[in-house]
């Protein structure tokens, strides 16, 4: 197991941890704005912002297969910079590793070098079992989001 920051070459794999995470997704959420129509050409789109320069992307590697990863940024807010959890992949065959964890731990620490104060994050209120890992790690629910279709 190792935690690498994840390059362009590898982006055949992030799309497969992409794609899984939308077959969850289509099973914990009815709204279809969540649930993205997958495929390659999609995928790209939906990944772009993953490689972006200021943006942190790093995975966990088994025998050099991506198996995690977590995608983080720095979001600029009125009183100062906030860092943003935009995703966290675990593979199903990994859950229970405490991959995401690792990943968080390092995101914490890269925030930390740039002196940021704060982390962020959104997630489903139907994903209990994130809900669950991101109040162990010392989250608390300070915001509503809500949808309507229209």
């Amino acid at each position: 197991m190792k935690i690498l920051k994840i390059r362009k070459s590898d982006k055949e794999q992030v799309y497969r941890l992409v794609l899984e995470a939308n077959e969850f997704y289509k099973k914990v959420t009815s709204f279809l704005i969540y649930v993205l129509n997958m495929n390659k050409k999609n995928a790209d789109k939906y990944c772009r912002d993953y490689f972006k320069k200021d943006h942190f992307l790093y995975g966990i590697y088994e025998e050099k297969r991506l198996v995690a990863l977590l995608h983080g940024r720095i979001k600029h807010a009125p009183r100062g910079n906030v860092g943003y959890i935009e995703n966290v992949i675990v593979s199903p065959s990994c859950q229970g590793k405490g991959y995401s964890k690792k990943l968080y731990l390092a995101f914490l620490r890269f925030l930390k070098a740039k002196k940021i104060k704060y982390c962020q994050l959104d997630v489903l209120y139907q994903n209990k079992k994130a809900i669950e890992i991101y109040q162990k790690w010392g989250f608390k629910e300070d915001a509503l989001a809500m949808t309507k279709r229209i």
